[in-house]
């Protein structure tokens, strides 16, 4: 109905990732994660409040995942800053 570049498309393809997070399912979380990063970052702009939203789960994706390294340069790819912790 939206395309695959609409804010729209961007919410429902985070809401799946979310959803793949919870069960568990991190590989398809994390293609879902970029797929509206991708999107939002299209549509809305890197620095809008909803592509941070979904930068910030995928980084905590990396981090649950034991992968800080690819979060950090993913943050680092926004120009956000990396808070080690």
């Amino acid at each position: 109905m939206y395309g695959t570049n609409h804010p729209e498309t961007a919410k429902a393809l985070y809401n799946l990732a979310l959803l793949r997070k919870n069960l568990r399912d991190y590989k398809s979380a994390e293609s879902l994660y970029r797929q509206a990063l991708d999107s939002a970052t299209k549509t809305l702009g890197s620095n809008h409040s909803l592509t941070d939203v979904i930068l910030d789960n995928l980084v905590g994706l990396y981090n649950t995942k034991l992968q800080a390294e690819k979060g950090k340069r993913l943050l680092q790819q926004y120009g956000k800053k990396v808070i080690n912790r």
